[in-house]
């Protein structure tokens, strides 16, 4: 779904940003999240600093 400050998924209710997007076109929804679940625990899977790294790691 479309709205003025992102795109929202259907299923789980999820706000996502318009230059996020093409992070998660590929992912799998996990469907109805638990009404606790988005108030106590930030969401990772979303995040660019999972996909950057120092030079010692690599």
């Amino acid at each position: 779904v479309n709205n003025k400050f992102g795109l929202r998924c259907k299923n789980c209710k999820t706000n996502i940003h318009h230059h996020c997007q093409s992070y998660v076109e590929m992912q799998r929804c996990f469907g109805k999240i638990p009404p606790g679940f988005r108030r106590a625990y930030s969401s990772p899977l979303y995040s660019d600093q999972q996909y950057t790294g120092t030079k010692d790691q690599l």
